[in-house]
């Protein structure tokens, strides 16, 4: 743990730094930096991710501050937030707040089956009727998501239109080289037809900022598909850990 008035690393339990000697008032400190994690939850999911941080370092056995923690580096798209809320869980496996983050997590990044899994692996007597529930949460899931009804049909022209999009709308880039090849598409189109006058140098120009778009949008799908890779292979180890620390959570 960090000493909050001097910045030397000291005992985990310790009451007062033995550098600075202040008195380390864990619940003042903990409340302190909830509320800077709150305040900043919602323009800056960083920031608030350090300032749980910090909170779990004075006090670690509230399943409230995982919870935030975890909702926070979800937000940044971190896929340890499973990590959180499996430790919110392992404090109070009845905490359905935890139990819904976490679902919600694996559904999205599609681990449904993989969720359903670890909870029949950790069902005791105990806890067999919340798991119960848990399951039914994620059957529901399921099955809205069977419903044709309400189904939202991906847009036509295949993954590689959808990645082009993508492309746009996440790299500004992208949008100028595409904005720079039609301004040079049109005024060689126009040098041709109304003033007779050669312009090869012009497609040349519109031709290398096309390819550096068509990169672009390459770059991004590979960069996309890999991400995903990571993730499920990283999500999968986080759920493997918690398994085999049944006797940890399943009480």
């Amino acid at each position: 743990m960090i000493c909050p008035f001097c910045g030397v690393q000291i005992s985990d339990y310790a009451n007062n730094c033995g550098m600075c000697g202040n008195c380390i008032d864990r619940q003042q400190l903990y409340v302190q930096f909830m509320k800077k994690g709150d305040d900043a939850i919602d323009h800056s999911p960083e920031a608030a991710a350090v300032n749980y941080k910090k909170a779990i370092e004075f006090i670690s056995d509230r399943p409230e501050a995982f919870i935030k923690y975890g909702i926070a580096l979800e937000k940044k798209g971190d896929k340890s937030a499973a990590n959180m809320f499996l430790k919110a869980i392992a404090l109070d496996f009845n905490n359905e707040l935890a139990h819904n983050h976490l679902i919600s997590l694996y559904d999205h990044y599609g681990k449904l089956q993989d969720i359903k899994l670890w909870y029949e692996k950790n069902r005791t007597d105990a806890n067999s009727g919340a798991i119960d529930r848990f399951l039914k949460v994620i059957a529901g899931i399921e099955k809205f998501k069977d419903n044709n009804a309400v189904i939202i049909q991906p847009p036509k022209g295949g993954e590689f239109l959808n990645d082009f999009v993508y492309s746009m709308k996440s790299y500004s880039m992208s949008n100028m080289v595409l904005l720079i090849v039609a301004v040079l598409g049109a005024a060689a189109f126009a040098g041709a037809v109304l003033f007779k006058t050669d312009t090869s140098f012009i497609m040349l120009f519109a031709g290398a900022f096309f390819t550096a778009g068509l990169g672009t949008i390459i770059f991004t799908r590979l960069r996309r598909k890999s991400k995903k890779t990571n993730t499920e292979e990283a999500l999968g180890a986080i759920l493997k850990e918690y398994t085999e620390k049944k006797d940890d959570i399943s009480q």
